[in-house]
């Protein structure tokens, strides 16, 4: 009988692979381009609400108006009949999927503002934790403290 000659691949590392690597153009994305897939919703109206979100200038994020120079592209849908407006962040180099959520609106402007809290915000309810290592990266999260060091302090 012959021996195997490769190795064979632990279960999840090419999950986490794909996560570090989605973590990776997080951290090294400076420039964000906005794509509406809706006629409800013009691309202009969320990237006014995100360049009015504190968040985007302290992570010294661009929006630009070309797909294929930005590092990252939000993809805005919404399904027929329905106030959900689905997005997801991606990759256009590798057109990996970054993250993804969704909002409830019954207009384009709700829905532009509720979007780009909801991508802005580390700890939504979609779980889009990519914007955490960004958060990481600039040093803007706060630093974590035990409960002994809360109680010393105070």
């Amino acid at each position: 009988m012959n021996k195997p000659t490769g190795t064979l691949p632990i279960a999840g590392t090419a999950a986490r692979s794909e996560a570090s690597d989605a973590d990776e153009i997080m951290r090294s994305a400076q420039s964000i381009f906005v794509e509406s897939h809706t006629i409800w919703m013009k691309g202009n109206l969320l990237q006014d609400a995100l360049y009015v979100r504190p968040e985007m200038h302290e992570w010294g994020m661009r929006i630009i108006d070309d797909r294929n120079e930005a590092e990252i592209y939000i993809d805005v849908t919404r399904p027929w009949l329905t106030y959900d407006w689905i997005f997801k962040v991606i990759s256009p180099k590798t057109g990996m999927v970054l993250g993804e959520g969704k909002v409830t609106a019954t207009d384009g402007p709700a829905a532009a503002q509720r979007l780009a809290i909801e991508i802005v915000n580390p700890r939504s309810a979609t779980g889009f934790s990519a914007i955490d290592t960004v958060i990481a990266k600039l040093s803007l999260a706060a630093p974590s403290r035990t409960v002994e060091e809360s109680r010393a302090k105070n």
